[in-house]
């Protein structure tokens, strides 16, 4: 049993050689995030980390994880 608001789905995903820690966070239908759960993902963003909100749509949540991946390698390139 995690905290309240952690992510359903939590691991890390291998991106530009080092591990990036990665949350989804799985709602069906037209439900949204709970209050709780918004303010876990803001800070697993604002501690380097990737959150999503995953759907039913498999391979739409891998295109975000994909695309937040590759805008995370663009941040780290600019700031070095």
């Amino acid at each position: 049993m995690g905290q309240s608001g952690m992510s359903d789905l939590y691991g890390y995903v291998h991106a530009f050689g080092i591990a990036v820690y990665l949350e989804i966070e799985i709602k069906t239908g037209k439900s949204t995030l709970k209050p709780h759960q918004r303010t876990w993902g803001e800070t697993t963003l604002k501690n380097g980390g990737i959150f999503i909100v995953g759907r039913e749509d498999i391979e739409k949540t891998l295109e975000e994880i994909e695309t937040s991946v590759l805008a995370l390698e663009n941040r780290w390139k600019k700031d070095e």
